[in-house]
């Protein structure tokens, strides 16, 4: 055996060794990303575990407080309203009732009548338009909204109520031309214990919970709102059978 074949074989051997050793490192390092991709996922599931936990102590702080305040409203139709209200966000139906949206808004319109005495009511609603969700809950949001609106117009001035649709979407407007909100209110009008009027004849949580009822239907609450015309709308998503 010549040099040349010493040569060559000795070659071939450090080759293989460096062959062996990259295929160790590789397996090393397999091993390393399966580790933290392990670690990862054991993460992210202590996470949304940790948020979950946060939703829920949040969610009972709310509910507590909200107990505590009802003892401040005198009237007792009132009172009840936000039992109701309380009741419903504390024990959450299914979203699968099938609702008609013209005439779930017009039976929370009856149940305001006394409130909306001295208004004057314009009603655009369309009786052909449904989606499926959680009854009560659509029907506390109207009732909030309209609340609010007799509240603020106070026995005068008008109020419309219309729906439409655009695409897989519904709009549920309540326009008033009322004197409107005050900035500082009107920048906080969808959180908790939030209002401009006597804690006596309003807590401030109709709005945040209309809020939460219509985000739990992946809907949205719009409002604007100036001297003499305040406008509240309700998105909600049609869906495939609407």
């Amino acid at each position: 055996m010549d040099d040349d074949d010493l040569l060559l074989r000795g070659l071939r051997g450090e080759l293989a060794a460096l062959e062996e050793e990259l295929r160790v490192r590789g397996e090393l390092a397999d091993d390393h990303a399966r580790v933290a991709v392990a670690l990862r996922r054991e993460l992210d599931g202590m996470q949304a575990e940790l948020a979950q936990v946060r939703r829920e102590l949040a969610r009972t702080r709310f509910v507590t407080e909200f107990a505590e305040r009802l003892a401040s409203i005198e009237d007792a139709g009132r009172r009840g309203a936000y039992v109701d209200l309380l009741e419903a966000y504390a024990h959450p139906a299914p979203l699968t009732d099938r609702v008609e949206l013209g005439s779930s808004l017009a039976r929370a319109l009856d149940a305001h009548e006394s409130r909306l005495r001295g208004v004057q009511l314009t009603c655009r609603l369309d009786d052909e338009v449904g989606l499926h969700g959680a009854r009560r809950e659509l029907g506390l949001v109207w009732s909030a909204l309209i609340a609010n609106a007799a509240d603020a117009l106070a026995g005068a001035g008008t109020l419309t109520v219309f729906t439409a649709r655009a695409g897989a979407w519904l709009a549920v407007s309540f326009l008033d031309d009322g004197p409107g909100l005050p900035p500082p209110i009107l920048a906080a009008l969808f959180e908790p214990f939030v209002t401009s009027r006597p804690p006596s004849l309003n807590l401030g949580v109709g709005l945040y919970l209309a809020r939460c009822f219509v985000e739990r239907h992946a809907g949205r609450v719009e409002l604007e709102s100036a001297p003499g015309r305040t406008r509240v709308t309700v998105a909600l998503p049609v869906g495939p059978s609407g």
